[in-house]
């Protein structure tokens, strides 16, 4: 650092400074106090390596000591004092990125209380941090980190671009201790800016010192694919899947330790015009490289610029740690097409760092319906209980069954609806369901009987069974099978059964007729040393409820006996007999799993094998 020559500033003789090399000097022969940042401007008039010292807003007092950086800034002050070993990062420089995460690393060379201590960083011009509370921010020393307690945006009225930091009150920083605050939520200025820098100061080191910190201009992601499992026009529980590398990096928030507090960065989607995308953030899922979470949160309709972008808009917090680079792949389940046909629709694809939205086509068609459709009961006895209805059809489009293995049912499955005749009940156990395709068999995660709560006990919405290893594909053929059963107590000759889905949601119909009630043939009661022997002609099967691969969750038909008054019937399984002689001649002969005793009658389930008719 070196003195040649004068220069005039606000009245005052001032002198010319000479910066040599990258040291941060101490200047006592200026004579003056600069009450606000000032820069030392290059001087054409001037020798080569020659500054001229420009100073805005200064106050001159005589033999002050003045400050100058590396990087051309001079600060000054009777006992002003600076930071050291500064370095300031961001995990994006693109411009206009959001919930970009700002860390900055330095030397104290006083002492920061707890509570009380502050730093204050300084972003380039047009920046802005989170100032909504301390949990968007993460102050470390040497030995530990916390969250901030409180932090303080645009002090004194400074700009968006800075915030006070205050030391968490479960530690100090003491004189040389390294210091590490991480800034999340923080978002970049909305144009590049090459010539950017990022200052710091603390309550006790007030000297800013500075950093270049270059902006760049706004990114997007690339090689984008995205679609839906079916885009048929009303289908609801829909997989949208987008597939893409991104060019920045998105920050998870440090989630693992602080949750979704410290402001992760989000994958906007956004689907045809009149899609709605479900709110719930267990129905999304994100995929890096080989590692898959659910999403933190979600914000479905997210505001932009003062207003809304609609339900088909939805910003998917990040769960993992994105790298520049990294292909990212998003489920979307849950999401509801739109209600009509959208041939000219479109998806896009864009990221709180990679702002600049990416677009593909994605037509919506016409609604659709099941094919090959065809319904059967084991009895159609009006009054009969305990009946197993079964529909099978051709699936034309997919159905999901919502990664159930991974993450139950939050991921939003794919439905059947049923609806038989008029006056069936429907039974709103789980286990009394069975879905298969051409591949897989297995119970059901979750039915509701009476979906619209329009007292239509005759309607039943059964979720995708979550042992599928995959989704129902277009043109499967399924089958379903609703045990527990209970037939109209009238005869409905007209009856029907009507099947739709999801993803398929015009219903199809077939003939259902519900016959008369039936009487058992041909009854006559025995006994023998003390055992009664009930002999009887069915008319109508009665079901076992598949007891091999279900036991009795299955609601088995049952034979109810009723002894004359004052005999009582034991009460234990192990008593109780099935003989059973087909029409074609065939006898087998087995135990009961399960009976239910009240006295003299005794309702004993056929929970082995299915009782063929006559």
């Amino acid at each position: 650092m070196g003195v040649d020559g004068r220069v005039m500033c606000s009245g005052w003789a001032a002198t010319v400074v000479r910066a040599r090399g990258a040291a941060i000097g101490l200047l006592a022969a200026l004579g003056m106090v600069v009450g606000t940042v000032a820069t030392l401007a290059p001087a054409p008039a001037q020798a080569a390596g020659e500054v001229a010292l420009t100073v805005e807003g200064a106050q001159l007092l005589p033999a002050s000591p003045l400050a100058v950086t590396p990087e051309g800034q001079i600060f000054a002050s009777p006992d002003a004092t600076m930071v050291s070993d500064l370095s300031a990062t961001a995990n994006v420089y693109s411009a206009g990125a959001t919930q970009v995460v700002y860390t900055v690393k330095f030397k104290a060379e006083h002492e920061l209380a707890a509570n009380s201590g502050y730093v204050r960083l300084t972003a380039p011009a047009g920046a802005k941090f989170y100032a909504a509370n301390g949990y968007g921010y993460e102050v470390g020393n040497d030995t530990e980190s916390r969250q901030s307690d409180h932090v303080e945006a645009n002090p004194e009225g400074l700009g968006e671009n800075v915030v006070d930091v205050y030391i968490p009150g479960s530690f100090s920083v003491a004189a040389g201790e390294t210091v590490t605050i991480a800034a999340y939520g923080s978002e970049n200025p909305t144009s590049a800016d090459p010539s950017g820098t990022f200052s710091v100061s603390t309550s006790a080191d007030t000297a800013a010192v500075s950093v270049p910190f270059a902006i760049g201009p706004a990114s997007k992601i690339s090689g984008l694919s995205i679609g839906a499992d079916t885009t048929s026009a009303g289908a609801s529980e829909v997989v949208y899947t987008a597939t893409f590398k991104s060019t920045s990096a998105l920050s998870d928030g440090d989630a693992e330790q602080f949750g979704d507090e410290e402001r992760p960065a989000f994958i906007r989607l956004t689907a045809p015009q009149g899609t709605v995308f479900s709110s719930d953030g267990y129905s999304y899922e994100i995929t890096d490289a080989t590692e898959s979470r659910q999403a933190i949160h979600v914000e479905v309709d997210p505001e932009e610029s003062g207003h809304r972008l609609g339900s088909n808009v939805v910003d998917v917090a990040v769960s993992l740690p994105i790298a520049a680079g990294d292909t990212v792949t998003v489920a979307a389940y849950g999401a509801t097409n739109p209600s009509s046909a959208v041939p000219s629709g479109e998806a896009s694809v864009s990221t709180s760092s990679d702002i600049e939205a990416v677009s593909k086509p994605l037509a919506i068609g016409p609604a659709t319906a099941v094919s090959e459709l065809h319904a059967s009961a084991n009895t159609t006895s009006a009054g009969a209980s305990s009946v197993v209805y079964t529909a099978s059809f051709k699936a034309t489009t997919a159905l999901s069954y919502g990664d159930a293995e991974q993450f139950g049912d939050e991921e939003k499955p794919g439905v059947i609806r049923l609806v038989a005749p008029t006056g069936t009940v429907f039974n709103s156990d789980n286990y009394s369901y069975e879905v298969s395709d051409q591949q897989e068999e297995g119970h059901v995660v979750h039915v509701k009987v009476d979906p619209e709560a329009k007292g239509e006990d005759n309607v039943v919405d059964i979720d995708v069974s979550p042992y599928f290893k995959a989704n129902i594909s277009a043109g499967e053929t399924v089958t379903v099978a609703a045990y527990g059963v209970k037939n109209p107590t009238s005869e409905d000759s007209s009856g029907q059964l009507s099947v739709s889905t999801t993803s398929d949601v015009t219903p199809v119909a077939t003939n259902f007729p519900i016959g008369p009630a039936t009487e058992v043939k041909d009854a006559s009661i025995g006994t023998l040393g003390g055992d009664y022997t009930l002999q009887f002609a069915s008319p109508s099967n009665i079901s076992n409820g598949d007891p091999e691969q279900f036991g009795d969750d299955e609601q088995p038909g049952f034979v109810t006996l009723v002894a004359s008054a004052g005999t009582t019937l034991p009460t234990e399984a192990r008593y109780y007999t099935f003989k059973v002689t087909s029409v074609q001649g065939g006898t087998a002969e087995y135990g009961v799993l399960h009976l239910e005793v009240n006295g003299q009658t005794a309702k004993i389930e056929n929970s082995r094998s299915n009782a063929p008719p006559g």
